[in-house]
């Protein structure tokens, strides 16, 4: 028997010279390359016996290699030994890449004959079950088309599914059977636990694929596409089960007689999960705004992400297989990274500010996150740092405080500052047993100035006699504006009422001097009261008040000049 003398069809063909068969190619074709795609084999051939025939009826799958190099005498050698679900060899060959099932039905025999393109795969009881099902639907085909058993034919897919039901519904792969009309003939086990329904509330339902995909026109999408869709190949479906959850299911189908499918699935939706979660870690590490570092146990860098670099100024050839405390920019005080390393010792999560430069030698404030990531004995895999750029949010801090306590015409301390700059200087005061002074100015002259000259103009005047105010304060004294052309001067750590004094009129000699306002020069002079600590009070509020009511006194007597609270009375 040789190739040539093989009669051509399409993809499945009966040998030339054994009995001419009546069967459909289609269904040939499709149950043979099933089997290639379930077993992952590259060839699949049914070789069947009927009773008083000598040469066996061959359907096999395109190309199938080597045909003439297997005689009659092969096939009948591998059943009188039963050598079936073992690695066999073609003849002439110590290759065994070939597989052989057996196939018994009444008086029909014979095998089914699998060629791998190398080593055979693992066949667990689930795969020797599945081949003996397509065994035995070969064998049910075979015998559906012989003339005297025509009239059998409509009964032998369903008699396949009964036949192997237990076998099927004990299956750990999701198995289902469907008539031509699309309803459920079979649903086993797996596809209970699967999908949610019983068997009996599927084949009961006149249409399952509306539990399947209740919207009217993704479910018109879906029979399209399943329509057009090849037989032997696995497509990934997203069906809802019962409880309403999309799944991911990899699922084809098996043509038999009669318009019934066999389909065989298998749950991929945690696998998918999985996946999206795999995809979606690395997506999160180089795209997140924040720097990301993962050390090693023993803090040796392994990886940083991009915000990383756009944060520090270091690459991440410059800090990988590196440890942090070697960055003098990064880490400023490298004793804090040895308490950082301490403290995740007995703990597993620290977070805290930490003021740092950037390579560029710019300072900035970061907020760290660090975590000890362990794995299921509680051993240390890594350590993940989360670090955020806070310089911005400091600075703004830092001018909202400023705000909060300085004026904002001329930059000095406002009250709200130099009330708590007082308390401080009375409490230093009260422990070195010491004195100071509040001295309450009032500026003359200052409005005729804003009247004729106006506001701008007089805002200009305030900011240059806070100017040279601020000059001539020392840096035990503070200075402050109340508002309008008042101001206010904290005096400390002077011996005797001559030496403050002393500072007042050196403070009036300043405010005198000439101011040139829009090419005219003006004059202004101040008129300043007094109040003493611990003479006159020892509360802030009741210094400011005194020092207040001197001043005013100091108006009514010449302007220009100032007045000591204690003198009032007197």
């Amino acid at each position: 028997m040789s190739l040539s003398s093989l009669r051509s069809t399409s993809d499945i063909t009966p040998l030339s010279g054994a009995n001419s068969l009546t069967a459909s190619e289609t269904d040939w074709q499709q149950l043979c390359q099933q089997v290639c795609v379930t077993s992952h084999a590259l060839h699949a051939c049914f070789v069947l016996f009927n009773a008083n025939e000598e040469l066996p009826h061959l359907f096999y799958s395109e190309h199938w290699p080597l045909l003439s190099e297997w005689q009659t005498h092969d096939y009948q050698h591998i059943l009188q030994k039963n050598l079936f679900y073992h690695p066999l060899s073609k003849p002439n060959s110590t290759l065994k890449n070939y597989l052989a099932i057996p196939i018994k039905r009444g008086h029909i025999s014979g095998l089914l004959l699998l060629h791998f393109s190398g080593n055979l795969p693992t066949l667990n009881e689930k795969n020797k079950q599945l081949l003996d099902t397509f065994a035995m639907h070969g064998a049910l085909l075979f015998q559906a088309n012989q003339p005297k058993l025509k009239h059998r034919r409509v009964s032998i897919s369903r008699h396949l599914i009964q036949r192997f039901k237990k076998v099927l519904n004990q299956a750990a792969t999701p198995i289902s059977a469907f008539d031509a009309s699309g309803k459920c003939v079979f649903w086993n086990l797996a596809c209970e636990r699967v999908f949610g329904w019983h068997s009996e509330e599927m084949t009961q339902h006149e249409s399952p694929i509306c539990l399947f995909y209740p919207e009217e026109t993704e479910r018109q999408l879906v029979m399209k596409e399943a329509r057009a869709l090849g037989r032997s190949s696995f497509k990934e479906w997203h069906p809802f089960n019962k409880a309403g959850q999309r799944l991911g299911i990899l699922c084809t189908s098996i043509s038999l007689t009669e318009g019934i499918s066999l389909c065989i699935c298998h749950d991929i939706t945690e696998q998918k999960k999985w996946l999206k979660q795999q995809h979606l870690a690395p997506n999160v590490f180089e795209s997140s705004y924040d720097g990301i570092i993962i050390s090693d146990p023993n803090h040796r860098i392994t990886h940083v992400n991009p915000a990383f670099t756009r944060i520090t100024g270091f690459s991440a050839a410059e800090v990988v297989d590196r440890y942090p405390y070697v960055f003098k920019y990064l880490l400023s005080n490298p004793e804090f990274y040895h308490y950082l390393a301490a403290q995740l010792k007995v703990k597993d999560h620290w977070q805290g500010e930490l003021n740092s430069q950037r390579k560029s030698g710019e300072d900035c404030a970061l907020l760290l996150a660090i975590t000890a990531v362990r794995d299921h004995s509680g051993n240390i895999l890594n350590h993940v740092t989360v670090l955020s750029d806070i310089t911005h949010l400091k600075q703004h801090e830092a001018n909202l405080r400023h705000q909060a306590f300085h004026d904002a015409l001329t930059g000095i301390p406002n009250r709200l500052l130099f009330s708590e700059l007082l308390e401080r200087a009375i409490y230093r005061c009260q422990r070195k047993q010491s004195q100071l002074a509040v001295c309450y100015l009032d500026l003359d002259g200052f409005k005729a100035i804003n009247d004729n000259f106006g506001h701008a103009a007089g805002d200009a005047l305030l900011i240059e006699i806070s100017q040279r105010l601020n000059s001539r304060t020392r840096a035990c004294d503070a200075l402050a504006r109340l508002g309008g052309d008042e101001f206010v001067l904290l005096c400390t750590e002077f011996e005797s009422r001559e030496e403050c004094a002393d500072i007042l009129e050196r403070i009036q000699a300043v405010i005198r001097e000439p101011v040139l306002l829009e090419a005219e020069t003006v004059y202004v002079s101040a008129s300043i009261g007094v109040a003493l600590y611990p003479d006159d009070a020892d509360h802030a509020e009741l210094l400011l008040r005194y020092a207040d009511q001197a001043m005013y006194q100091a108006k009514k007597q010449s302007k220009d000049t100032y007045v000591f609270f204690d003198t009032l009375n007197k």
